[in-house]
């Protein structure tokens, strides 16, 4: 064959691979919606958009995310119906009521979610080993028995600890009065409630305070929490390390798990949620302020400072 004719013939076959590349059904974007209770985060944590990249899963390529945040009932129910009319790929749930709104317009949409409160005590699943539905997901609570007993070994004499909460899981009550103490909750649904959270707070004799994983606590809030806790004199843990960066005197939370990526993987390559384990945290971040002891008069004893991940001194 000569060169006229070879150039020919690979043109012509360039020319019919790339008619068939067209012709061939291209992989469709998988949409993600993300329902927050309180307000929806503007973008990917850096750190998860890498996680979902070493999975084939890139923002704009080959995922689409909506981010969309409410703090009352009746806007998640609305969030929620919208993203089931869109019939979205995987749903993922940031704080129990927004998981319940999902539950409540969808049983075929898997729902991955990210609570605090005990998801079968609150009806989200059967079991935390089979959940049974549609919905699987991360339980970041159910250690609040490990900040109590924080609470004692910083203050021994500690008889009330006080929740920023309305409701408090019987688990809780039972764990606190093996420890003898007792704990009492403040209503609080949102940062507009924290006014009258300290005003209950300052006249409430309490000897510590914990504050858990509330879905609508945001790192710019940690500064006010601290500022009013200190002007009360109360130690207090609260469930991210932030807290303690920003005048808090501890800090305890789970440490961040590369599971919620490999869950919302399988789901969206297939997987039954309902045959999906709800995880549950194993390893813990402790941070200390020693700067803020200080300040109120505490005394975080050696054996705390020594298990502590971070100790805040200067």
């Amino acid at each position: 064959m000569d060169r006229r004719a070879f150039t020919s013939a690979l043109a012509s076959a360039l020319i019919g691979a790339s008619s068939f590349a067209r012709s061939q059904p291209q992989p469709r974007m998988k949409r993600v919606g993300a329902i927050f209770y309180g307000t929806a985060l503007a973008g990917p944590d850096p750190k998860v958009a890498e996680a979902l990249r070493a999975y084939g899963w890139v923002e704009g390529q080959t995922i689409e995310f909506q981010r969309r945040g409410g703090a009352r009932p009746e806007e998640l129910a609305a969030i929620a119906r919208d993203f089931a009319e869109q019939r979205l790929d995987v749903v993922i749930a940031f704080g129990t009521p927004a998981a319940r709104a999902m539950q409540q317009a969808t049983r075929t949409i898997p729902i991955v979610f990210n609570v605090a409160a005990d998801p079968v005590a609150s009806g989200l699943v059967a079991s935390l080993a089979r959940p049974g539905a549609n919905l699987t997901g991360f339980c970041e609570g159910l250690y609040d028995g490990k900040m109590l007993q924080l609470v004692k070994e910083i203050r021994p004499h500690a008889a009330l600890v006080i929740y920023p909460q309305p409701r408090l899981q019987d688990d809780v009550v039972a764990t606190a009065r093996s420890l003898g103490l007792v704990v009492r909750g403040i209503a609080v649904a949102g940062p507009e409630d924290l006014d009258h959270f300290f005003s209950e707070l300052g006249s409430a004799r309490a000897d510590a305070v914990i504050i858990p994983p509330h879905p609508w606590l945001r790192s710019h809030m940690w500064q006010r929490i601290a500022n009013g806790l200190i002007a009360l004199r109360l130690p207090a843990i609260g469930p991210d390390r932030d807290f303690v960066k920003t005048g808090g005197l501890m800090s305890f939370s789970p440490k961040p798990s590369p599971r919620g990526v490999a869950i919302l993987d399988r789901l969206l390559r297939g997987a039954n949620p309902a045959e999906i384990a709800v995880e549950l945290p194993t390893e813990f971040d402790l941070a200390v302020n020693l700067n803020t002891a200080a300040v109120i008069g505490v005394v975080v004893p050696v054996s705390v400072q020594m298990r502590a991940d971070e100790v805040i001194r200067s």
